[in-house]
């Protein structure tokens, strides 16, 4: 199976590399979490390009997701799940996913987890399509309220940096 797993990686290196027809100027995922202190429920508001999905899931897993994402949302929800992960206060948190929507070319995937305590730091792990894309950037913006008053904090996350950590303080 790695073997089968390099093959791919080096054939689908050419792919991958950019060409006028299909090369993005920036390869970057954006990652909004909100915190409703109220509730002590993060909201998690992953934006990838779906074409950039679609290569790397095909590259990772062997599945070809068509244009249609809603035909593939346990798809994508796995390559999701395996690639961004969150602790608040180094708990691990199971993410649940809420929903999807295609925003021209990217698509918005939304999850949610609620914690049981109050954040004091989250430890974030993005590494979305890093492993195949050496340009990619992953943003996170953390929201400490619903309202997005309160100063955002934030991570740039790539192959190089996969973990960051965000204090937060009231």
């Amino acid at each position: 199976f790695e073997l089968m797993k390099a093959i791919l990686i080096l054939l689908f290196s050419l792919f991958l590399a950019p060409t006028q027809a299909n090369e993005h100027e920036f390869y970057l995922s954006l990652t909004e979490i909100v915190y409703h202190q109220d509730t002590n429920e993060l909201a998690i508001s992953i934006k990838i390009f779906y074409d950039d999905l679609q290569k790397v899931v095909f590259i990772e897993d062997g599945v070809e997701l068509d244009a249609n994402y809603k035909d593939n949302e346990k798809l994508i929800e796995d390559y999701l799940q395996r690639h961004f992960k969150l602790a608040v206060n180094n708990e691990a948190q199971a993410l649940t996913l809420t929903s999807m929507t295609k925003e021209l070319d990217a698509l918005w995937c939304n999850f949610t987890t609620t914690t049981s305590q109050d954040i004091e730091n989250l430890e974030i792990t993005n590494s979305i399509f890093v492993d195949f894309i050496p340009r990619q950037s992953n943003i996170i913006n953390f929201y400490p309220d619903a309202e997005h008053t309160n100063k955002v904090k934030g991570l740039l996350l790539n192959r190089q940096k996969k973990k960051g950590t965000i204090t937060y303080k009231k």
